[in-house]
This record gives structure tokens, C-alpha cells and sequence, in this order.
């Protein structure tokens, strides 16, 4: 009689899978396999180890072998910011500095331009389609089998331009598959240019602005 208490322990057989001990007898199940820290011998069978702690996890979640973690809509949200980039650039160069320096209604010298508003409008379709491929990239992951990827509902922090979807996707996807960091380099590469683009922007503005007031 043993007084080994059922649980996974290594297969007897030799093979480096885990095998289920009932406490009393061998049974056909297994799971895969893990180091063992201490042995205990029970008998009929070999050396066999002490049950894990529940800290210690029976097996890792990955996803199938020869996954691809690179979907068509991870890598279109990684490249969004471009557009609003080149919305700044574009604003920079057809703002009218002397309108702005000068507002024909002194009452109200904040008034939008017709730029001011395409450039918010931009702003809003990015966060629409950010949103949009957030959600088809989470889809395609879990229909490759990706076990529990990164929910997509985090894209919405999209709104205020914190790419926590693409952080959190590149940790979850690089340990079930073990790859797939590119994209989320490529989106805050991007991020800090268009950073970098308002600050120019910002500041060039504000120049033209003043020389322009010193030249009236």
C-alpha cells in the first residue's frame, strides 16, 4: 500500500511527459512534462517526485507550433500615426501665420480654421480605425489559436494616445508564440516622431506669430 497522494508526476515510462498518479495506481493521462525539485518512492514504480506547489503551473499556454504572430491589421495600427504626421506637416506649411497674428473678429482670435477642423476630423478617423484594427488583429490572433490574447477592448486608450493595446498584444503574443515585438517598436518609434513633429509645429507657430507681431 502507498500513501502517495494522487497528482501529476513524471512518467515512469522514461518519456518527458507527466503522468496522472490516482493514489493507487497509474493512470493514462498525461500532460507535458516539467523538472522535478524532490522525488518520493512509492511502490511498483520508479523514483517518483513530490506533487507541485500550486504556484508551480501543469503546462504553459503557447499557441500552435509555426504561429504567425504578424496579422495585416497589427501591422496597419503600427503604421497609423504616419497619418497624423503628415496632417501636422501639412498644417504647418498652409496655416496662415499673419490670419493668426491678425484675426479679422478681435473678439474671438482662437476662431478654427478650415484647417483646424480637417486636422481634428483626421485626429477622430485614426482613433475610429484604430479601434477598428484592434479588434480584427484580436480576431485573427484567437482564429490562429492563440490562447487568451490581449483583449482588444484596451485599444480604446487609443483616444488618448497611449498605445496600450499594442504594448500589451506584443507581451502576450511573444510568450504564446515567442515573437512578434516588431510592431509595437515600429508604433512608438512612430509615436515619438509625430511627438517630435508637434513640438516643431508648436514652436515654428509660435515664432511666426511673434515676428510677425513685431513686423505690424
Amino acid at each position: 500500500m502507498t500513501n502517495i497522494p494522487a497528482g501529476w508526476y513524471p512518467d515512469p515510462s522514461g518519456t518527458t511527459q507527466q503522468r496522472w498518479w490516482d493514489g493507487a495506481q497509474w493512470s493514462e493521462h498525461y500532460t507535458p512534462g516539467a523538472d522535478a525539485a524532490a522525488s518520493v518512492t512509492a511502490p511498483g514504480f520508479p523514483v517518483a517526485p513530490q506533487p507541485y506547489s500550486l504556484q508551480q503551473p501543469v503546462g504553459v499556454q503557447t499557441a500552435p507550433a509555426g504561429t504567425q504572430p504578424y496579422t495585416p491589421w497589427i501591422w496597419v495600427l503600427a503604421l497609423l500615426p504616419i497619418v497624423g504626421i503628415v496632417s501636422s506637416i501639412v498644417t504647418i506649411f498652409t496655416t496662415d501665420v499673419d490670419a493668426l497674428a491678425n484675426p479679422t473678429d478681435p473678439s474671438n482670435p482662437f476662431a478654427y480654421t478650415t484647417a483646424d477642423i480637417i486636422s481634428s476630423l483626421v485626429g477622430w478617423v485614426v482613433i475610429g480605425l484604430s479601434i477598428l484594427f484592434g479588434i480584427l488583429d484580436y480576431r485573427a490572433l484567437v482564429r490562429r489559436g492563440v490562447p487568451q490574447p490581449f483583449h482588444w477592448a484596451f485599444i480604446f486608450f487609443s483616444i488618448i494616445s497611449a498605445p496600450v493595446y499594442m504594448i500589451g498584444r506584443t507581451i502576450v503574443v511573444r510568450r504564446r508564440v515567442g515573437s512578434g515585438l516588431t510592431p509595437m517598436i515600429v508604433n512608438i518609434v512612430l509615436i515619438i516622431v509625430g511627438f517630435i513633429v508637434g513640438i516643431i509645429f508648436a514652436g515654428s507657430l509660435f515664432v511666426q506669430i511673434f515676428n510677425s507681431e513685431l513686423g505690424s
